[in-house]
C-alpha cells in the first residue's frame, strides 16, 4: 500500500501571525540518528525547493555525510533528485545548505564539470552530478526535528 504524506508546518513570524506552508511527499525511511527522509511528490527547481524548506524548522534538502547514507538514499530515490549541495557562495567550493562540513562525496566520473552548474543532482544510481538550478526534479527532504504535523492518506 502506498501512502501519501502531507506535512503542515507552522512558523511564527515577527508580527505574531502564522505562515502555513504545505509540502507533499512520501516517507522513504529513517536513519540510525533518527533523521527522517521524504521524497517530494512533484518536481521543482532547486532554489524553489531550498527556499520552501528554509522556511520550515527542522527540514532541509538532504545532506549526505557517509557512504552508508548515500547507499540508503540510492536505494529509495528511484529517480534523479535534488540534494542540498551547491557552490553559490564560491564557484567549485561545494557547501551543504545546513553549513555542515563536506566530509563525503560521490561524484560521477568527470563531475563536477561545469562552472555554470551550481547545484547537485543525486542520480538514481547514487552518483552526484552538478546541474543547472533551472532544471525541475523531485527532491529529498531530511527532517531532524521541529514542529510538524503529519497526516497520512492512502494514495
Amino acid at each position: 500500500m502506498s501512502m501519501k504524506v502531507i506535512f503542515t508546518w507552522w512558523n511564527r513570524q515577527t508580527l505574531g501571525t502564522f505562515l502555513k506552508t504545505l509540502f507533499t511527499g512520501t516517507f522513504v525511511g529513517k536513519d540510525k540518528f533518527g533523521n527522517k527522509y521524504y521524497k517530494s511528490n512533484y518536481t521543482s527547481r532547486w532554489d524553489n525547493a531550498n527556499n520552501l524548506l528554509s522556511e520550515l524548522e527542522g527540514a532541509h534538502l538532504a545532506t549526505i555525510t557517509s557512504q552508508e547514507e548515500n547507499d540508503f538514499l540510492a536505494s529509495v530515490a528511484g529517480v534523479s533528485v535534488w540534494i542540498g549541495l551547491n557552490d553559490f557562495e564560491e564557484s567549485r567550493v561545494w557547501r551543504w545548505v545546513t553549513g555542515e562540513d563536506l566530509v563525503y562525496t560521490n561524484w560521477a566520473e568527470n563531475e563536477p564539470n561545469n562552472t555554470n552548474e551550481r547545484v547537485v543532482e543525486f542520480r538514481s544510481d547514487g552518483k552526484w552530478n552538478d546541474l543547472s538550478a533551472n532544471v525541475r526534479l523531485p527532491f529529498i527532504v531530511e527532517i531532524g526535528g521541529g514542529p510538524i504535523s503529519v497526516s497520512l492518506e492512502e494514495a
